[in-house]
């Protein structure tokens, strides 16, 4: 007999209730754009599709472990069948798998942070970087681990050319994520898209983000010009970097970080912001306005409500705590205040902002990002119609690449430059 249970009922089952019209992955808000995220990294190999439908269909709605389980699971049933293949001498399907098992381990710690000293996070990003290194051979892009000098330690990245691309100075792209992401992930976004267009890559993790808060538990700092000048520094001890030719990109709160570090170093030739972000507090306390007045009492009353029933605000707050080094929620939202471009005026680099119609976390931001600033700059909107609509273009590397790199390549003049 058929299952006559409709889809939106079933937990973890596909849905089609998106407003933009697009089939989503999971009823559970947060599940979606997850999934999301991850299935648009098989554009440049970093899932498979089917492997990404399969794990959506099991998971249920707001099961924090259930997630884990479910991919590192798959994560670790991959290594040991990329391990096999590499031991037969299978060296591209070798680094296929690892691939896929390094961006599936990233992902399974995602809802863990409720308690920050879980061994599971530290171990899932350890299994993640084995992965990936292990990948590494078999891609069609030189990448390379570096450590960038910063305050008397160093910061983790990595530099990305696509094989075959001409010895001598190239146009540079240094980019990093924002409030979750980490610099593996950015080697598949922005960074191959970059490379394929002739570009140096510089893809690092900063105080708070990555392997940096994991192994040091240094925490996110609002002075990120102190960050970033670091990285161009680096880049440019580089006989492959221009040094007239340097783009910075941030990704989602980096959409804030990267125009604060812009206003300061000069270096910088273009800025993007994707997606556009002005005050990351004020996107914050949008989702908790209890946190507004200084009123403990009332503001914990409302995070433990919203943390039991709301998978998307239970992560927020918990990984908040991480990534911000505080030990609650209340001074993890206030530690957010100094987050804001309040210097953009400053910036000089010639800038585009993103505004995705289906922005969901940053509404109305990249609007007063680009009010503040004064720079030659661009705001674009990113339209669902387009398949581009989702916040930082979640799901659609091909399609958002094209558009921003299209922008990219004229505000850097590089359109002559040949991969």
């Amino acid at each position: 007999m058929l299952d006559q249970t409709p889809l939106a009922c079933k937990a973890g089952s596909l849905a089609t209730t998106n407003p933009s019209g697009t089939m989503k992955l999971s009823i559970d808000h947060s599940h979606h754009f997850e999934l999301l995220r991850i299935l648009g990294h098989a554009y440049y190999g970093g899932s498979d599709v089917q492997e990404v439908l399969q794990i959506a269909g099991r998971l249920t709605p707001g099961d924090d472990e259930g997630w884990y389980e479910a991919w590192n699971a798959l994560a670790e049933s991959l290594k040991v069948t990329a391990d096999e293949a590499q031991e037969k001498g299978h060296l591209k399907s070798a680094s296929q798998t690892y691939l896929r098992a390094a961006m599936y381990f990233m992902i399974s710690d995602f809802y863990l942070h409720a308690n920050t000293d879980d061994p599971r996070i530290l171990a899932s990003g350890r299994a993640s970087r084995a992965a990936f290194m292990a990948a590494i051979p078999g891609l069609d892009f030189e990448v390379a681990r570096v450590e960038i000098p910063y305050e008397g330690a160093w910061l983790p990245g990595y530099v990305v050319k696509k094989k075959g691309t001409p010895a001598g100075k190239r146009p540079t792209l240094i980019c990093h994520s924002g409030f979750d992401g980490n610099k593996e992930e950015l080697v598949l976004f922005p960074g191959m898209a970059a490379a394929e267009r002739g570009y140096t890559v510089v893809a690092f993790d900063g105080p708070g983000q990555g392997e940096v808060v994991r192994e040091t538990r240094r925490a996110f700092r609002p002075d990120w010009d102190k960050v970033v000048s670091p990285v161009i520094d680096f880049a440019l001890t580089r006989a492959d970097v221009d040094p007239s030719r340097i783009a910075l990109l941030g990704i989602s709160l980096g959409g804030v970080l990267a125009p604060i570090a812009a206003a300061k170093d000069r270096r910088i030739r273009a800025l993007v912001a994707n997606g556009g972000l002005y005050s990351f507090y004020d996107v914050v306390s949008a989702r908790f306005p209890e946190a507004v007045p200084a009123n403990r009492e009332r503001f914990d009353q409302a995070v433990n409500a919203a943390i039991k029933t709301d998978t998307m605000s239970r992560w927020a707050i918990n990984h908040g705590k991480l990534v911000f080094g505080v030990d609650n929620a209340f001074d993890y939202v206030n530690s957010t205040k100094p987050y804001v471009a309040a210097d953009a005026a400053q910036v000089r680099a010639t800038t585009l902002v993103i505004d995705s119609e289906q922005e969901g976390f940053f509404e109305g931001q990249p609007q007063k990002l680009y009010d503040a600033l004064t720079c030659e700059k661009t705001l674009m909107h990113f339209p669902s119609s387009e398949a581009v609509g989702e916040h930082c273009q979640a799901g659609a590397e091909a399609a958002g690449g094209r558009k921003i790199f299209d922008w990219l390549d004229e505000a850097m003049d590089v359109k002559s430059v040949k991969p």
